[in-house]
């Protein structure tokens, strides 16, 4: 008996060669996955998605380090829960434009407030990925700049305020005159500048040394502080010399009185320690 065999033979070298292509792909592209999940996390940036109503589909967890919101407490909910006021407005603006020009990049800054009330100053990227099957919404990039704010305040002030008692210096006197005089050039407003001199306050530091007389400057402004409040600007000028605008009187008269009340700060003494100083002013 005569048997027969058939069979064919393929060559599958460039099928298994895909499939190790495939599955290699996979992997670098799961690895690249997770690398890029890693950053993420780890970054202290916010990442964030939000449909074009401000939903928020996705938040990075360092959100948390920032606000003290974790994301599981944010997402689903309006990003503009978490603005107020002009702030919140500035972002609307921010949104519709991304919208209206989805091609290009923005760029701001917001005032944040965060779980405790306090604020946080952040500055963000914003583009338009709805049409990016993976994203479908609007990511914004967020990134923490209180501190860099802070301290930019904190040089500004110290520019502008005398160290002693921490009232404005003669350079935010500069400027405050400058912007009065700008902001009522043609019209009839009106303001006053009074400038205050402590008669012997060079003898005070000769006789009891600048401790006492630190003290002394300290007190005075306190004291015309108390009298004049918080709307009306006061400035240390020189050592014992005080700068003191007055506004929003209408007659010359009205102006001299302030003035004359402010002399009548000084006739009760100042207690430095254990004396006291009888001091008058021009």
């Amino acid at each position: 008996t005569l048997m027969n065999l058939y069979g064919t033979i393929q060559d599958i070298t460039g099928m298994k060669e895909f499939e190790n292509f495939l599955g290699e792909t996979e992997e670098t592209i799961d690895r690249i996955q997770k690398r890029f999940q890693v950053l993420v996390q780890q970054s202290s940036d916010v990442f964030e998605i939000i449909s074009p109503d401000c939903t928020i589909l996705y938040i990075s967890p360092a959100v948390e380090q920032i606000v003290g919101y974790p994301p599981e407490e944010r997402i689903g909910k309006s990003t503009l829960e978490f603005l107020e006021g002009e702030q919140r407005q500035k972002f609307i603006k921010q949104v519709d434009s991304i919208l209206d020009n989805p091609g290009e990049r923005m760029q701001g800054d917001v005032i944040l407030k965060d779980r405790n009330g306090e604020a946080s100053y952040l500055t963000y990227t914003m583009t338009n990925q709805l049409t990016e099957p993976s994203i479908q919404g609007i990511v914004i990039n967020w990134r923490d700049i209180t501190d860099r704010i802070e301290n930019q305040k904190e040089i500004e002030f110290i520019a502008t305020h005398d160290e002693l008692t921490k009232l404005p210096n003669r350079v935010s006197l500069k400027k405050k005159m400058s912007q009065l005089c700008v902001e009522n050039t043609n019209s009839d407003y009106n303001f006053a500048l009074i400038m205050l001199d402590l008669d012997g306050f060079r003898y005070v530091n000769d006789a009891l040394g600048y401790q006492y007389g630190d003290q002394l400057i300290v007190q005075v402004s306190h004291r015309l502080k108390g009298f004049l409040g918080d709307e009306t600007f006061l400035c240390r000028y020189t050592g014992d010399q005080f700068a003191i605008i007055i506004q929003n009187l209408n007659k010359s008269w009205e102006y001299e009185q302030i003035a004359k009340k402010i002399t009548t700060l000084f006739k009760d003494a100042y207690k430095v320690d254990l004396y006291e100083l009888d001091m008058t002013v021009s």
